[in-house]
């Protein structure tokens, strides 16, 4: 096993976390079929706040050898090493949840009314945004190398075709729900499909996303440099009071958003 000593620096973690997290290394420790142990989401990029409720997500990066029925054995070694760590008093929901993932990304069928699929935030957060904790194989380097810094052009500007389609499936449901008075479903579909232009935004400027319902402002603003998008994007979902002129009008913003990224291929 290979743990860098400076694995944790400039996360934000807690001691307490960091003790345990290497101890859920040392346990996988050995274990046939495991490739690396990934740190994720918040605390990865340093933006995490146990106060605030952030909790630690682990990335347990597996291959076919790795015997899955392991994961409950594990679940129930860190049952018994809870009251050892002692978490809970440090934030509400700090806690660490670790997801094992063997690796293969391939995009999965979605449905009309599911909103965005989680493609291109899988391999955001396990391979563009995480952080190694420990490594037993070079199998985590050799994804990096493969996915990053983005998918196929064939297989990009077809993802891009399809949420936009979604996207604007959604928008065009609104007009005819909102004079019919179903302000809530209007509200799902705009949810949807605002959820669904980040996305669709993503994919357009290949860039892999972290989230479409959290840190929409550090994506859109920071991470893309388009601030008058996120403007937009907030003015969108701001809904002074459910009448379907309202919803009408957050729905052309959207379309014009969706007009703006198809252009831009």
């Amino acid at each position: 096993m290979e743990m860098p000593v400076n694995w944790n620096e400039g996360t934000g973690l807690p001691s307490p976390f960091v003790a345990a997290i290497e101890e859920i290394a040392a346990y996988f420790d050995g274990v046939p079929g495991v490739d690396a142990l990934l740190l994720t989401c918040s605390w990865a990029r340093g933006k995490g706040n146990v106060a605030l409720g952030s909790d630690c997500d682990l990335i347990l990066l597996h291959n076919n050898r790795f015997d899955l029925s392991l994961r409950g054995t594990y679940e129930q070694w860190q049952a018994g090493r809870d009251r050892a760590w002692n978490l809970a008093p440090l934030g509400p929901y700090s806690r660490i949840d670790l997801y094992a993932h063997n690796g293969l990304f391939v995009p999965r069928p979605r449905s009309w009314t599911s909103g965005p699929d989680e493609f291109e935030l899988e391999i955001g957060n396990i391979l563009a945004y995480s952080r190694p904790i420990a490594t037993w194989t070079d199998r985590y380097r050799y994804l990096r190398e493969q996915w990053l810094p983005y998918y196929a052009e064939d297989l990009r500007a077809s993802r891009l075709a399809m949420v936009l389609m979604y996207a604007r499936n959604n928008l065009n449901h609104i007009p005819p729900f909102s004079q019919r008075g179903l302000y809530f479903q209007c509200l799902k579909r705009l949810h949807h499909a605002v959820e669904e232009t980040i996305q669709a935004l993503f994919i357009s400027a290949r860039r892999y996303p972290i989230a479409y319902d959290k840190w929409v402002e550090e994506q859109v603003s920071e991470i893309l440099g388009r601030p008058d998008i996120y403007n937009a994007l907030v003015q969108a979902v701001t809904i002074p009071q459910l009448d379907a002129a309202t919803f009408q009008e957050k729905a052309a913003l959207v379309s014009t958003l969706l007009d703006e990224i198809e252009q831009a291929g």
